[in-house]
């Protein structure tokens, strides 16, 4: 899945979970908390896993 899927994906959850909560029978607190916690939860996933610099040591242990 590319991150432009990934980030379309959380977007859409996000927007949904927005109605259900203007809407539906989700509790105040449980909304508010949620609310925050999605796109926390969808920066995580969607970054990516490696540091902007390379790393001074190869793989062997050895400084480069």
């Amino acid at each position: 899945m590319s991150t432009i899927q990934k980030s379309l994906l959380w977007a859409a959850a996000i927007i949904i979970f927005a109605l259900i909560g203007a809407f539906g029978p989700v509790e105040n607190d449980t909304f508010k908390s949620m609310f925050f916690m999605l796109p926390v939860l969808a920066w995580a996933t969607i970054g990516q896993r490696r540091s902007c610099l390379p790393c001074p040591i190869s793989r062997t242990g050895e400084k480069s």
